[in-house]
């Protein structure tokens, strides 16, 4: 039987332990928050300033949380509406990660983890930080279970 609990967005399955809880880095959204304030310095556009910085703060970095458990990944999103979208282990074909310029002089960057039937990345990290330590504590697990 799923279990809730608290202050984790999804029911847990029989047996299932999250191993680690991510969110976005603010650094990832830096140009955002850039671009917020001089929005705001810019005195006309204030009012513009202030909603660019709350979306990228409770709709991209707040609202997202990806965790890894030792049976699964979860991306939660939950600003507004709820979105949760899980892969087992099983079903991954590939993991990777990639980081722009400014990600890779901050340390951050995106997860891709696809799976098997699709042609489309199945589950994205995005902007998290330590990918490349994430990446390889994910290609651990998902070696340990296909190769049960």
């Amino acid at each position: 039987m799923a279990t809730k609990r608290p202050g984790v967005d999804f029911r847990l399955q029989d047996g299932e332990k999250i191993l680690r809880k991510i969110a976005p880095s603010r650094l990832a959204f830096l140009v955002w928050y850039i671009i917020g304030v001089i929005l705001i310095l810019a005195v006309i556009t204030f009012p513009l300033g202030i909603l660019l910085i709350l979306y990228v703060e409770f709709g991209k970095v707040r609202a997202n949380k990806f965790y890894i458990t030792n049976k699964r990944m979860v991306s939660v999103y939950t600003f507004l509406t709820k979105r949760l979208s899980s892969v087992k282990y099983s079903q991954v074909t590939d993991i990777h990660y990639t980081q722009g310029i400014l990600g890779r002089l901050l340390n951050y960057g995106d997860i891709h983890i696809n799976t098997a039937g699709t042609t489309f990345m199945e589950l994205v990290f995005f902007g998290v930080e330590n990918p490349e330590e994430i990446e390889e504590q994910i290609e651990k697990l998902w070696q340990k279970k296909s190769h049960k």
